[in-house]
């Protein structure tokens, strides 16, 4: 039941996580009585915050973890969570979209589409995967990989002889 909420990713104490090309899914262990009107959730200066009011832990915040990587917030939107029942208790789904570092500054670049950043680990100080063992890599799908491995070794076979040329100013 949990491999879709653990895909690409992993788990925590506190939290499950997964992850796309695109975004990140943070699954917040809750309280089973949990109502949607008493969760509230944020995210400010690279820190995710999780609001369970009246659960009876008297925790508050329920979680605010510090994000190892940036993520895109919509101002007018804000975050996109839903409250879920898992097992015995409940979650809060929060999907985050990934930002990659350095490419908001630089609009006029078209690459961001054609990236892909996967994460280690979506909170700082979290136990980190090995993303080159990711099954949504390329690299990583049966056929794939075995395609890659062939063009590199025909790329290889095909440079072994190749000779500089000089080009005329």
């Amino acid at each position: 039941k949990d491999k879709a909420l653990v895909r690409n990713g992993g788990r925590a104490d506190t939290h499950l996580w997964s992850q796309d090309k695109t975004h990140a899914t943070v699954c917040v262990f809750a309280p089973a009585h949990t109502r949607a009107k008493a969760v509230s959730v944020s995210v400010r200066g690279g820190e995710l915050t999780v609001e369970v009011r009246g659960n009876e832990e008297g925790r508050t915040p329920w979680l605010r973890r510090e994000l190892k990587y940036p993520v895109t917030v919509d101002e007018d939107e804000g975050v996109d969570w839903e409250l879920k029942d898992h097992g015995e208790g409940r979650i809060v789904k929060v999907t985050l979209e990934k930002e990659l570092p350095g490419m908001s500054k630089l609009p006029a670049l078209q690459v961001a589409s054609s990236v892909v950043m996967w994460w280690k680990c979506v909170f700082k100080g979290d136990e980190e995967i090995d993303v080159t063992a990711i099954e949504d890599r390329p690299a990583n799908r049966g056929a794939n990989a075995n395609a890659w491995k062939e063009a590199h070794e025909q790329f290889r076979e095909m440079i072994k002889d190749h000779k500089p040329m000089e080009i005329p100013e």
